[in-house]
């Protein structure tokens, strides 16, 4: 009690009133505070990328091209290897290391012996130190998502094309049309359209990893044996992944992206075929070497997905282009200028 009698300090509906501006303005500042630090999480992305952009004009500087998605070695470098399929499986990021500072690592390869794919992920031997290296470089601090240990994981993947298979066939006439071709060297000359105008990497989604739960836009549908021919466009293999995501035993794959170190659409790889996080679930053929199929480009950034294009430049893509557009964005010589 103060000495004229009255009462010091606050009244109930004081505090209240108090509280209830507090709780307003904690209302008000989270929202601010979580896009302040999903901005900050899209910069360290796009800044990922552009170590990537600066590595494979390197690349080119020093080959006079880029890195390939794969390449196929004498059968004999693989005696002793129990590797049904005999193939330079090792993905675009491994040829990049050199470019990316991390030379003492890539001198730790043999590239002769590649890893045993299909069923059996893991490394050979001799690439034991490469192939479970974690590399925080290629992963976007957006993704958030807690994988399972033994992932050493990817969120970049570069551009395949549109279609589901490995190459361009006259069933497939959009598949093999990316800025990394399956049986061609990747080469300037080759991107007709222009660097700047075509997508060379963007991100994918890392898998979940779980098999208790359902992430249609982390994970895929198994269509090994679905009946998907590698020889169909890029509508007609959506067709599938639409009717695959539907059955009971979706996800059929859940380690998306774990291996930054393979090359195919399980790993490495994206096409164009839909529209950045697109509605339509993944399929992808994981018994074959390398994986073939439809992978998505998607992120956890609001609204679209960081994309790398040829010529380093960056770009954000929103979520709302138009199909035909952001197709023409993944074909290298498709005739379309897409500003």
């Amino acid at each position: 009690m103060s000495q004229d009698g009255r009462r010091s300090g606050f009244t109930l509906v004081e505090t209240l009133v108090v509280i209830a501006i507090l709780g307003i303005l904690a209302g008000l500042l989270m929202p601010a505070v979580q896009s302040a630090r999903e901005a900050a999480r899209r910069a360290q992305c796009q800044s990922n990328l552009r170590q990537i952009g600066i590595a494979m004009a390197g690349y080119e500087t020093q080959y006079n091209c880029f890195p390939p998605q794969i390449l196929s070695p004498p059968k004999s470098t693989m005696e002793g290897w129990p590797c049904e399929h005999p193939t330079y499986n090792s993905s675009i990021f491994v040829r990049l290391l050199p470019q990316l500072d991390m030379q003492p690592l890539f001198a730790s390869l043999n590239l002769d012996f590649e890893h045993c794919g299909v069923l059996n992920m893991r490394g050979h031997p001799a690439n034991t130190t490469g192939f479970y290296t974690h590399m925080s470089l290629f992963v976007c601090p957006s993704d958030g998502q807690a994988l399972p240990r033994g992932a050493y994981p990817s969120s970049y993947r570069g551009n395949a094309g549109v279609g589901p298979a490995w190459e361009r066939y006259a069933e497939a006439p959009d598949s093999g049309t990316g800025f990394f071709p399956w049986t061609l060297t990747p080469r300037a000359a080759l991107v007709s359209d222009g660097l700047a105008h075509t997508a060379a990497f963007s991100e994918r989604l890392l898998g979940s990893g779980q098999t208790t739960r359902k992430w249609p836009d982390r994970d895929a549908s198994d269509l090994s044996n679905d009946g998907l021919s590698h020889s169909c466009p890029a509508d007609d293999a959506l067709a599938w992944c639409r009717l695959a995501a539907t059955r009971p035993e979706f996800p059929g794959v859940v380690d998306s992206g774990h291996r930054w170190y393979v090359t195919g659409r399980q790993y490495t790889l994206y096409v164009h075929a839909q529209e950045p996080n697109g509605s339509i679930p993944d399929g992808i053929a994981i018994s074959a070497m390398p994986a073939f199929g439809i992978a998505t480009a998607r992120s956890r950034h609001p609204g679209g997905v960081n994309t790398l294009m040829g010529d380093g430049s960056l770009r954000f893509v929103n979520e709302s282009i138009r199909r035909e557009v952001w197709r023409a964005l993944g074909t290298r010589a498709g005739g379309e200028l897409v500003e």
